[in-house]
């Protein structure tokens, strides 16, 4: 009776462009094989993707299709050794939980009885090989890599702000990048002023067209590669070092230091964290009526009959009641009206901003849900190696209570993305609720918590309020902010 056997055939790109290797030849080969021996041929997997694990998808296809099917065929053929596998520890795992299934794996140009003792040996050298010289290729690279960072150059994807590019030699380099250039430089601008919070500025930056998460936000303005600098990290006994860039700089060293001290600062909390107290909202953004400068706040007294003021710390002595500035300012903003011919176009940027909002939530559940398959997955097939023998208890357990608290991890954040979607789909509800908000800057300010407050003024006024003759001015208002609101009132 003709054997029959499955043929998995591998190829990643690094070896297709290196050695040549192609699957149209394996796959030639393996089935002129088969033909000269007699053996059917049951299914055909092909991959491209890297030997260094298991982890590849045809091959979780291919053992899922023989744990359905098993005892129906006894062998699995392929070319050689490396196409199995270039990792030794994990090929004699696997080798052994084909075997309980009943199928042998055989490569076709390295031929061995794996029954015969003394073939183990060669099996090990078939193995061992490919790993050396995936080890090797990948000391070569690091290498190569850091000596290519001492020389000032930057490795890998450009940062956010930079593109790469190939010159007409072949050699790479990272330039600017625009509009995130600019965006970048201009978030260095704000918080080398100390006026606003990260994420104020990170949200103004988004609104501007950046696309940048909160974490890559914050290593971003720690990154020195933004005035010029490459990072050459600590290796056995080197340090870890700085070197000039050949990079064009984005901000000067001056800047980059002050801002990183700045922030610095920003860290350093003593006993409890001070924050603005909902009776000042205005701290910070409020000009002195006499000498320009920013007004601070203060509640002298006791603490039941504190009474809160706006005060300079200057010799002019400048001293205003909050609650009374508050009821002011609240008044100024009621006369700032959205002019009706922009809202049209506020509508259709709102929608945007709805799109690009559900398109963010349904991409990130996306991914939470592949994490979740992924790690169920992995529980799975160490459950079944478990009950095969490739797998002991101890080892199980391990992988069972790491891989099952993750899971728990997942499927909260999962959960919570699926009630940020019951909020969002309302979607007429939300942009209407939106545009009347922004056609009442009064009603939206007095209902806002302290950091919407704040929020809000810094967006309406971003270089400070200016308060003279027991009147607001709009000589500060947002540049955009003086176009779609009543300008003629504004400009004034």
């Amino acid at each position: 009776m003709a054997r029959l056997a499955d043929l998995y055939i591998r190829v990643s790109t690094d070896e297709q462009a290196e050695k040549g290797y192609s699957l149209r030849s394996q796959k030639d080969v393996l089935e002129r094989y088969c033909d000269i021996n007699g053996i059917r041929i049951r299914k055909i997997f092909t991959e491209d993707h890297s030997a260094k694990t298991f982890n590849r998808p045809q091959w979780k296809q291919l053992l899922t299709f023989l744990k359905r099917s098993k005892r129906e065929s006894d062998l699995l053929l392929f070319t050689k050794w490396d196409r199995f596998s270039r990792n030794t520890s994990d090929a004699y795992q696997m080798i052994a939980f084909l075997r309980k299934l009943g199928i042998e794996p055989q490569a076709i140009e390295q031929p061995l009885n794996l029954d015969v003792p003394e073939n183990k040996m060669i099996l090990a050298v078939y193995l061992t090989t490919p790993e050396i010289e995936n080890d090797r290729r990948g000391l070569s690279t690091k290498a190569g890599i850091r000596q290519a960072k001492k020389e000032g150059r930057w490795t890998g994807p450009a940062p956010l702000g930079y593109v790469n590019k190939t010159k007409e030699d072949g050699s790479k380099y990272i330039c600017h990048k625009f509009p995130e250039a600019a965006i970048i430089k201009w978030v260095f601008d704000q918080l080398e002023r100390n006026v606003f919070s990260g994420e104020q500025i990170l949200i103004e930056a988004l609104e501007k067209g950046l696309k940048c998460s909160k974490n890559n936000f914050y290593c971003v303005i720690k990154n020195p590669m933004y005035y010029g600098k490459v990072t050459v990290p600590r290796f056995k006994d080197e340090e870890e070092e700085l070197v000039d860039g050949k990079h064009q700089a984005l901000i000067s060293e001056e800047q980059f230091h002050k801002v990183q001290e700045i922030l610095a600062a920003r860290g350093k909390v003593h006993g409890r964290q001070v924050s603005v107290p909902e009776q000042m909202p205005l701290r910070g953004f409020l000009m002195c009526p006499k000498c320009t400068r920013k007004l601070t706040g203060s509640a002298p007294g006791a603490k039941v009959t504190r009474i809160y003021y706006y005060h300079c710390h200057s010799k002019c002595g400048a001293r205003i009641r909050a609650n009374v500035m508050n009821a002011r300012f609240v008044e100024h903003i009621e006369n700032i009206k959205l002019e009706s011919k922009f809202v049209p176009l506020i509508s259709i940027a709102l929608n945007d901003a709805y799109e690009n909002q559900l398109k963010d939530l349904l991409e990130e559940k996306k991914k939470l849900k592949a994490q979740i398959e992924g790690t169920q997955y992995r529980i799975r097939q160490a459950r079944e190696m478990l009950l095969e023998g490739a797998l002991d208890s101890s080892d199980f357990r391990v992988i069972k209570s790491e891989n099952t608290e993750k899971l728990e991890k997942l499927s909260a954040l999962l959960q919570e993305l699926k009630n940020k979607n019951k909020i969002i789909l309302d979607r007429e509800y939300i942009i209407g609720h939106a545009l009347g908000s922004i056609e009442n800057l009064n009603v939206l300010f007095t209902k806002s918590d302290i950091e919407e407050k704040r929020l809000l003024i810094s967006h309406l006024y971003p270089e400070g309020i200016s308060y003279k003759h027991e009147k607001f001015s709009y000589h500060h208002f947002n540049k955009a902010g003086r176009i779609i609101f009543n300008s003629s009132l504004i400009s004034l």
